[in-house]
């Protein structure tokens, strides 16, 4: 119950926008770590974003399907990001990390999916060293091309 209340609280408030930048700050326990490496990953191609200059909420809930996670912040003020657990935790540490940053580019960046890159709608089956550097200089490209 106290969990619906949260939901329709942060989705109300997403919604009609009446909370200042930093009123609402939450992210579930387990998904610290991945959001760490994001945003440490996001540094490394020159990308900075802080999740405290916005409201910002990632946290376990239900996503479409199978999907790992779903951004419902895009074009809005603030980030919200809801992650399915179970399909979420059956990926290694480095796919989370991928989905996160994924997720954070529509939200934060307003990215589309696109046919290449960390942008792909499906999540790779197995993201080595090359993919992945492959996959953030893309994104690196892709954030550029929107704030030209």
């Amino acid at each position: 119950m106290r969990t619906r209340q949260i939901l329709f609280t942060l989705l109300t408030v997403f919604q009609v926008g009446w909370i200042s930048a930093q009123s609402i700050i939450h992210v579930d326990n387990e998904l610290r770590n991945p959001l760490q490496r994001a945003l440490l990953e996001l540094h490394k191609i020159g990308v900075e974003y802080n999740p405290m200059d916005e409201p910002f909420v990632l946290m376990y809930g239900s996503t479409r399907g199978q999907a790992a996670a779903v951004s419902k912040g895009k074009n809005k003020e603030g980030v919200l990001i809801f992650v399915n657990r179970n399909v979420f935790n059956s990926y290694s540490l480095r796919s989370q990390v991928w989905i996160i940053i994924h997720e954070l580019a529509h939200d934060v960046f307003n990215l589309e999916h696109s046919h290449d890159g960390v942008m792909v709608a499906e999540i790779p089956n197995a993201i080595n060293k090359e993919l992945w550097e492959e996959g953030m200089n893309i994104l690196k490209e892709q954030i550029n091309h929107t704030h030209e």
